[in-house]
């Protein structure tokens, strides 16, 4: 919903700061009061009506009359008399009215919870799981807050306006975000902004019934606001930076959570059924104050030094070192983990059909929908997040932090990263040189490249890419080439070229066109992968490919609810079903001892094995190839061990205990 909905409160609130003492620079609206001023002012009224009319019926009504349970004429009617309302308090036609103190203490303990129920509204598809201890949380996070806007303004009415507009925009970006990704947004998606504006435009915006409800109860809040609420009150210097310092305190120092007897359960965070169980606000805040993991209670450092001292770094002097290229191919997977397969054609045959393999299966990755950088993390370096938080590429010092990229330079290897995008997307500039990777590839070497969306470049236009770099650099040999792919990346509503051929999903699923065109992209993809195999098999150098899917995509919800129902699989293994993708390890010589392994993962031993495989080792990787065998899936949403059983993570396991400890220092203390 664009921001325009909400612009005719604007002339009053810049008023209410007048007011106050800021001085706000206003091109369009004078701030002295005229006959021009309200003429303006109905002016604007008016047409942003209309405006917000047209989006309403054309996003809202026209798609959706008699298949929504909200009508579209009540809806116009009542934001109509809302609009209304505004209009005659702006004209002078309804007066601010003077309130006793009761009547102000009321308003300030109304306002927070209305704002929480504002944003919760928007996108929540679960209220009923939202349960009251969490629910007053969200309010005392969001009063704190509005407490700090009034004592720094002075003026509750901006406060109240400021807070229920914050409350309205949160929810809106929750709700679309939710709708491509499949929850809300972390803290760290919010900091990764300026990557998401980069692909935002590609996605299609429609409102839905609890945008709506949103926005009317929004409007009638701000109406109450205009009339009954302060635009002052007095407050001593000294006693407002006392407020402050307390406030503020309160807010940093303290845990929300337990101020309301809440259990909050941090270790399954970042899934949809969390941010509908607590409330986004209070993900979000807790998101904030566990940006740096905390020390782990068992930690010994000399204990941890002793144990990775024990593994004696084993360096092989082996007359092979091959080629070898890693692509994250983006939202690479095989749907049918889900619960069945989507359609009646093989959309995955040529990587099904590679039977010269060294190791393939499954991998579990951190994240649902986007977030690629996470995974990557998790690979090129070894950690996991089941014990970060947020996106470590964005507030991490990853300085020689890729156990992978170390050992790939130590041996000689040219390390090259390749991105046919915005170099710049998930800091990853920065973040590769830190990583120590020689040499970083986008999009603007690439030149030319065929587009099967008219978006994102092709995976046969990647490979090709690849090939061509790897010939023209023989004398560099041997390469690391670590390549993120982008064909597949969302907004799978926009129309596929004419020319290539659809995968058509079985019946039941025959109106999701998000779905057909994802599957057919998947198919595209897999065809490609068949021609750089194709390519490697002749190819006159040792060569080591290994691909793996980034994430599953952010289909319809709609969708992901039907095909996840028919599985009988449920509990943790259910939950991480979603956060599974396909992965390979091929070459065109003989490995040796590695051969036709079928083993599932978690993302964090990948490189690992890999470098096992390149009979390459480290004290850290070793560690983890001795981990991985107790503990073959560790992830952000639960954990697998080999008796074969899986467990939530809030049930706690010593390996994992261990593990946190490792990790803790090899990324803050280890020099």
């Amino acid at each position: 919903m664009p921001n325009n909905l909400i612009v005719p409160v604007m002339y009053k609130l810049l008023c209410n700061l007048e007011n106050c003492g800021l001085k706000i620079l206003v091109l369009v609206i004078p701030m002295k009061k005229s006959k021009g001023t309200k003429k303006i002012t109905v002016f604007l009224i008016v047409l942003i009506y209309f405006i917000s009319y047209l989006y309403l019926f054309r996003s809202y009504g026209h798609f959706n009359i008699g298949r929504k349970h909200l009508s579209i004429i009540p809806t116009i009617a009542t934001i109509t008399i809302e609009y209304f309302i505004i209009y005659l308090f702006m004209i002078g036609k309804i007066k601010k009215k003077e309130s006793k103190l009761g009547l102000r203490l009321s308003l300030f303990l109304i306002m927070p919870v209305a704002t929480v129920a504002i944003e919760e509204i928007a996108w929540n598809t679960n209220l009923s799981a939202l349960t009251l201890p969490a629910f007053l949380a969200n309010v005392l996070i969001v009063m704190l807050i509005m407490t700090l806007i009034i004592l720094i303004s002075g003026n509750p009415s901006v406060s109240y306006i400021s807070i229920l507009l914050l409350g309205e925009l949160y929810g809106i970006v929750n709700y679309f975000v939710y709708k491509f990704r499949g929850s809300p947004p972390s803290l760290s998606d919010l900091m990764a902004a300026k990557t998401a504006l980069t692909v935002a435009s590609n996605y299609s915006y429609e409102i839905s019934d609890k945008i709506v409800y949103s926005f009317v109860l929004f409007l009638l809040f701000i109406i109450l606001c205009l009339i009954l609420a302060p635009n002052q009150i007095i407050i001593r210097h000294r006693m407002r930076f006392c407020l402050l310092g307390g406030v503020f305190l309160i807010l940093v120092g303290t845990n929300v959570a337990d101020l309301v007897s809440l259990k909050w359960n941090g270790l399954s965070w970042g899934k949809s059924e969390t941010f509908e169980t607590y409330g986004a606000p209070l993900v979000l805040y807790e998101g904030i104050k566990n940006l740096k993991p905390q020390k782990p209670v068992d930690y010994r450092i000399d204990t941890i030094k002793e144990s990775m001292d024990s593994y004696s770094k084993k360096r092989t002097d082996t007359q092979i070192l091959p080629n070898v290229i890693v692509i994250m191919n983006e939202s690479f997977s095989d749907l049918s983990v889900l619960g069945e397969n989507p359609s009646y054609q093989d959309y995955l045959k040529n990587w099904n059909d590679i039977d010269e393999y060294v190791m393939r299966g499954f991998v579990y990755v951190p994240v649902y929908g986007g977030g690629t950088c996470n995974t990557e993390f998790e690979f090129l370096t070894g950690y996991s997040m089941n014990y970060l938080n947020e996106v470590p590429y964005m507030n991490l010092n990853l300085t020689r932090k890729s156990c992978m990229l170390k050992a790939m330079n130590e041996y000689g290897y040219k390390t090259v990263a390749f991105h046919p995008y915005y170099k710049e997307n998930w800091n990853r500039i920065a973040v590769y040189q830190a990583l120590g990777f020689s040499e970083f590839l986008g999009y603007e070497e690439m030149g030319e490249f065929k587009s099967l969306n008219n978006l994102w470049c092709s995976d046969e236009s990647d490979y090709s890419f690849i090939e061509k770099y790897i010939d023209n650099n023989r004398e560099r040999f041997p390469i690391f080439l670590f390549n993120v792919t982008m064909q597949n990346h969302g907004g799978y509503q926009i129309e596929l070229a004419p020319d290539v051929e659809h995968v058509k999903p079985i019946e039941k699923y025959s109106t999701y066109m998000d779905l057909e065109n994802y599957l057919t992209l998947v198919k595209e993809s897999d065809m490609a992968f068949k021609e750089l195999i194709d390519y490697y098999a002749t190819y006159d150098y040792p060569t080591v490919i290994c691909m793996f899917g980034d994430h599953q995509p952010a289909l319809d919800s709609s969708f992901v609810e039907e095909i996840t129902d028919i599985s009988e699989i449920g509990g943790v293994e259910g939950v991480v079903s979603k956060y599974k993708t396909p992965y390979i390890i091929w070459s065109n010589y003989d490995i040796g001892n590695h051969k036709k392994d079928i083993v599932d993962m978690s993302t964090n031993y990948l490189g690992a094995d890999l470098l096992d495989v390149l009979s390459i080792h480290t004290n850290y990787t070793d560690y983890l190839l001795d981990l991985q065998i107790e503990l073959p899936v560790v992830n952000p949403y639960g954990y697998f061990t080999s008796e074969g059983a899986w467990y939530d993570n809030s049930e706690e396991n010593g390996k994992i205990k261990e593990y946190n400890c490792v990790q803790y220092y090899e990324l803050f203390e280890k020099n």
